[in-house]
């Protein structure tokens, strides 16, 4: 009993069957990549709040220790003195925090591996294909 060849389709259906697939394919990579870069956005944005609080606590504490100067000249030594230490505490906090902050993003891979990968596999399905 002789099987039906693969190549005995007509070749306007071949060619639509290619393109309806990768149609498909697109609009899966698409989604794909939509949910990837939702995901990646999700998890940078906690970096981001400690960037804007940690640049937030050293403004307030540059506020500090301009307060402290303004101090300074007006009064005698433990009032500034006070004031600078705060400062400068908050300063390094501040500085602590925004390099927590900048540390976490630059460790972050941005890339959209899954879609490339996926990419890469409907590439090697439609060079079969045809």
């Amino acid at each position: 009993m002789k099987e039906p060849a693969r190549n005995d389709r007509p070749l306007a259906d071949l060619f639509s069957d290619l393109l309806w697939g990768f149609e498909r394919m697109v609009r899966e990579e698409v989604q794909l990549a939509k949910a990837e870069i939702s995901q990646k956005i999700s998890q940078a944005i906690l970096y981001v709040v400690l960037i804007g609080i940690g640049g937030s606590l050293a403004y307030a504490g540059f506020l500090a220790v301009l307060a402290a100067c303004v101090s300074a000249v007006a009064n005698v030594l433990p009032v500034w003195l006070s004031a600078l230490l705060v400062g400068f505490a908050a300063i390094g906090l501040g500085l602590l925090i925004l390099a927590l902050g900048i540390w976490g993003l630059k460790r972050k891979d941005f890339k959209l591996r899954q879609t490339m990968e996926s990419v890469k596999e409907g590439v090697e399905w439609a060079k079969k294909q045809v």
